[in-house]
């Protein structure tokens, strides 16, 4: 099993169900942001399976070189892009 694997092995954690159910009850329309604290070991595994389930995901840091290390980090643990689509994601 590749690392882009470990995400299939996530849907058995109750708490990550906890954490897109949360999401998913969210009103947009209320224009409230939803925030997500976690230790920063699980960011990129719990981002990726969130962009996965959502479509996008909107991460906050406090400098470039932290949001571009955990973009490097999240895209490890994406599927492979299928062929024809363009070979970077758009993780910036």
């Amino acid at each position: 099993m590749g690392i882009a694997g470990l995400l299939t092995l996530l849907n058995e954690i109750p708490a990550l169900r906890t954490v897109e159910s949360r999401f998913t009850k969210a009103n947009p329309s209320q224009n409230q942001p939803q925030r997500l604290f976690c230790l920063e070991e699980a960011r990129p595994i719990l981002m990726a399976s969130l962009a996965i389930k959502f479509g996008r995901v909107f991460v906050l840091t406090a400098r470039d070189e932290d949001a571009e290390r955990l973009a490097e980090d999240i895209e490890n643990f994406l599927p492979a892009l299928e062929d024809g689509q363009q070979s970077k994601r758009d993780l910036s």
